[in-house]
């Protein structure tokens, strides 16, 4: 088991109405066999989904004060390397957290399946009051479902995880 303590500084990246949390703490449990030596998600689609699905927050491409790469980012791309990752992506949104239905968003807008994607939007919009955690760098806070869905709508975290390695 990892503790793992931030302490969330101004930015501006954080969008209008969003809260931000002086300091927080986090337990992050890995199933076992879905971690390697350095910590990232093997060749394992499977446990990508299920990472994702129970996923409580909204993660840009690099997190934490070290700046590494999002262990959300690299659960998204293992589904989109998958055969079937249109339809994991489809049940990740019928069966996941907000944040599951939210990446389900961001990977159907990587796989280039914008039509699809804004019938997610749309769905999902109507929720657009419930509150999120979300996580820039090393900045935690809370924002709304309608806030993530702009930016994820203008494209802020597909470029995000298209230029992240």
């Amino acid at each position: 088991m990892l503790r793992i303590w931030t302490i969330a500084l101004l930015s501006s990246v954080l969008p209008l109405g969003s809260h931000i949390k002086a300091e927080s703490s986090r337990t992050v449990t890995p199933n076992k066999a879905e971690v390697n030596v350095q910590g990232n998600l093997q060749n394992d689609p499977e446990a990508a989904y299920s990472r994702l699905k129970n996923a409580q927050t909204l993660e840009s491409a690099y997190v934490g004060f070290a700046g590494i790469l999002s262990d959300n980012l690299q659960a998204l791309r293992e589904i989109l390397q998958s055969d079937k990752a249109e339809s994991q992506l489809h049940e990740l949104y019928q069966s996941g957290t907000w944040i599951a239905k939210l990446y389900a968003i961001i990977g159907l807008q990587l796989l280039e399946k914008p039509g699809l994607a804004q019938s997610l939007i749309e769905d999902v919009s109507q929720y657009q009051s419930e509150v999120i955690e979300a996580m820039e760098g090393c900045v935690i806070y809370q924002t709304t479902v309608g806030e993530a869905l702009k930016m994820i709508q203008d494209g802020y975290y597909v470029e995000q995880f298209q230029s992240a390695e």
